[in-house]
């Protein structure tokens, strides 16, 4: 059978499935999920015979896609309200299947078929959820059919919207959590082909779908870094977005890469990596700061007239859900080591830095650590400890990290920075113990003013 008749029949199966699609009530039948991927540069793998893929709620088994899977009927949504395209992504995904199988486990799809259609499924779900939870445009209209794009007189399409709807939104952030999970991505040029194959969504809307999902997660991890807010091609990553979670990293990371050094014959590891808590670095004169670059900048430098250390940390916005994502995010780093290891960095910083409650009350009061109601120390210090365990002590220590280090040493081993930062602690800590040291001063000199007039009289 040539390979346009093979396309065509695949065309035709897929729309056969679709004709069949329903809208019942959402499914609350949970299959097994598949496990996380050891083999680079993999989003997915299969462990012996895990049958299942997961996303949200829907569920579907590898070795054949039911025509009862919830998942077709975001396919049916896409493709009869925004003129989905089947051929073109058909042309489009054969062409490139080499690519996409590259981001599975060898073992992971018996044939092309289960592929393409895995691909449709997930990515179609994936751009009707970023449509939904994106602040660029109003999602809910846009596919609603609420104003001018493709409205309907029975309005048919509002009642198939408002079904879908609830699926991502019985559980949001859970949805949006699994949106940046590594075993649940889908390669970004799949998700960008099905986005600008529904002529009557991309040209609507006018906006890059990775402008969309950028602005879908500020709830989740505030905070995209200054540097890429602007938008500058210059600073894209080489061969683009590989998924939406790559995409999340680069947005929340600064310039200075955090790449590793293999070259140099004295490599030193993250087990080796240590700074002074908190505590001890107040002791030296430290004081601690904001950071005003972004979501994960950090630097040190001394105030020579002051004799101050300054240690700049970028707040940490401890949300209920934020351990899970910078697990997500740690992981990523330890599978695509290009990308660098700044999450790993400020973590790793972190665990040193806090050691007990008082460290942890230091950076709260500084407002480097902004932790919701529900979070007191004691489980910020539990939270670091998890955290700690996810870095890979093997992993060599990123130049901008082995700096950052030396500086803090440095600062910490002068004495005169002790000498200094004690006195401050013990009379400068309390503004009232201030004033009360400086009208002593004052008054001291005044007598001895008086004594050295009445002296000379």
């Amino acid at each position: 059978m040539s390979n346009e008749s093979q396309a065509e029949r695949w065309v035709w199966n897929v729309e056969r499935m679709l004709q069949k699609v329903t809208f019942p009530d959402i499914p609350t039948k949970s299959l097994q999920a598949s496990t996380d991927s050891e083999e680079k540069p993999s989003i997915f793998c299969e462990k012996e015979n895990l049958p299942f893929v997961y996303f949200g709620e829907y569920n579907y088994p590898i070795c054949g896609i039911r025509s009862d899977f919830s998942g077709w009927q975001f396919v049916g949504f896409m493709r009869r309200w925004f003129d989905l395209d089947l051929r073109s992504y058909n042309q489009y995904i054969q062409e490139k299947k080499h690519l996409a199988r590259g981001y599975y486990h060898r073992d992971y799809f018996d044939n092309d078929t289960y592929l393409l259609e895995h691909l449709l499924i997930n990515s179609c779900i994936l751009v009707f959820a970023i449509l939904l939870f994106q602040n660029v445009r109003n999602g809910i209209e846009i596919l609603s059919g609420t104003k001018e794009i493709n409205r309907d007189r029975e309005d048919q399409r509002s009642k198939e919207f408002y079904i879908l709807y609830q699926y991502i939104m019985k559980d949001p952030m859970k949805i949006k959590l699994q949106m940046l999970t590594m075993h649940y991505q889908t390669p970004w040029f799949v998700v960008e082909r099905i986005y600008t194959n529904c002529s009557n969504l991309s040209n609507h809307v006018g906006t890059p779908i990775d402008k969309l999902a950028l602005s879908c997660f500020d709830d989740l991890y505030p905070g995209m870094h200054k540097s890429k807010v602007h938008g500058d091609t210059s600073t894209l990553p080489p061969g683009g977005f590989k998924h939406l979670l790559h995409m999340f990293h680069w947005s929340r990371t600064p310039e200075e890469n955090f790449l590793v050094e293999t070259s140099s014959l004295f490599i030193r590891k993250m087990v080796d990596y240590y700074i002074p808590s908190v505590t001890e670095l107040q002791l030296f004169g430290t004081v601690f700061e904001k950071h005003a670059g972004g979501s994960i900048d950090m630097s040190f430098y001394d105030r020579r007239l002051s004799g101050v250390g300054v240690m700049q940390l970028a707040p940490w916005h401890m949300l209920t859900d934020s351990s899970t994502l910078v697990t997500e995010l740690l992981r990523f780093e330890r599978q695509y080591v290009n990308c660098g290891f700044p999450f790993t960095a400020y973590f790793a910083s972190m665990a040193c830095m806090l050691k007990t409650e008082a460290d942890v009350q230091v950076l709260r009061a500084n407002g480097v650590i902004i932790p919701s109601t529900r979070f007191d120390d004691k489980d910020i210090l539990c939270c670091v400890r998890e955290l700690k365990s996810e870095i890979d002590d093997n992993i060599a220590m990123p130049n901008p990290l082995k700096s950052l280090e030396e500086k803090v040493m440095a600062h910490y081993q002068r004495s005169s920075y002790r000498v200094y930062g004690e006195f401050k602690r013990r009379y400068c800590s309390n503004p009232w113990i201030t004033v009360s040291v400086i009208a002593g001063i004052c008054l001291f000199f005044l007598n001895l003013i008086q004594t050295l007039l009445l002296l000379f009289k």
